[in-house]
């Protein structure tokens, strides 16, 4: 069962990262494709980047 959760939630934090796919389609008009790249989501519907929440989501991908 720890499997299948974190599997899911780190499919989710992967998948909020600028560049990996999912995230695009929600950009603002005018991105450029670059401008962010690497950054993290704080949702899949929230488009803002704080650095803070990259340093948070990919400590927890580093610890899994």
């Amino acid at each position: 069962h720890f499997h299948c959760t974190i599997e899911e939630g780190m499919s989710k934090l992967t998948g909020w990262q600028v560049g990996m796919g999912l995230v695009e389609k929600n950009a603002p008009d005018g991105w450029d494709g670059e401008r962010g790249l690497g950054g993290v989501q704080n949702s899949a519907s929230e488009t803002g980047l704080r650095i803070d929440t990259t340093q948070h989501q990919m400590h927890a991908v580093i610890l899994t």
